[in-house]
């Protein structure tokens, strides 16, 4: 059995898709592949994402349920899906929820802890967001997602992937090709459209790698 940990924020989470998002579509693309093999191939996907959730927050708590779902006949595959939260900035303060520096400190953290555990890390990319409707947010005037942000944090993402040798899904490239009022529901958060999209993007790198 392999078995899937998926952590991450409202997005990971599903927020805003009627069929659940991203990650419950994974999770029935790999039962079907357990119903057609008669169960020789058998994949459990635990969806374990939080909204609102950062880096931080995924540090804090990623270690404790992973070892709560232990996989004694086979391996288990951790996914991170974090870090636009972490982008997120706070208008009053004129800063980062959480700074460049700690973020690339947060996320060589989340790789170091998550090896120890698994011998297959995967960071998903940050999604696009549109300044337009969430700069500032308007229930919250007092924070902002910027696209420009969004890509800083990704590149750093990417960076620290790649220096640690962990898979990175680029996905920000491919979403952004997309009309950004098809893909977000919010400004923010993906549509359904948008899910499906993610998915796809997941669905390709599991395929090929």
């Amino acid at each position: 059995m392999v078995q899937i940990n998926v952590f991450g924020d409202s997005i990971a989470y599903g927020c805003w898709d009627r069929e659940g998002g991203w990650v419950e579509r994974l999770r029935k693309l790999f039962d079907e592949k357990g119903f057609s093999s008669k169960f020789e191939d058998y994949y459990l996907v635990y969806n374990l994402s939080i909204s609102g959730d950062k880096t931080k927050e995924v540090l804090n708590r990623f270690e404790k349920e992973t070892l709560e779902r232990p996989n004694d006949d086979g391996d288990t595959i951790i996914i991170f899906a974090i870090g636009v939260n972490d982008a997120q900035f706070n208008n009053s303060e004129k800063e980062f929820h959480t700074p460049k520096d700690q973020f690339r400190k947060n996320v060589k953290e989340l790789i170091d802890k998550a090896k120890r555990l698994s011998n297959k890390v995967i960071f998903v990319g940050l999604t696009p967001v549109d300044d337009s409707l969430v700069d500032p947010v308007p229930f919250e005037p007092e924070k902002s997602y910027k696209i420009e942000n969004v890509r800083e944090f990704d590149k750093i993402l990417k960076e620290v992937c790649q220096k640690e040798a962990v898979d990175f899904i680029e996905v920000l490239e491919k979403l952004e090709k997309e009309d950004l009022k098809e893909i977000l529901e919010d400004g923010l958060h993906p549509s359904t459209f948008g899910h499906q999209k993610l998915f796809e993007t997941v669905k390709e790198f599991f395929e090929t790698s």
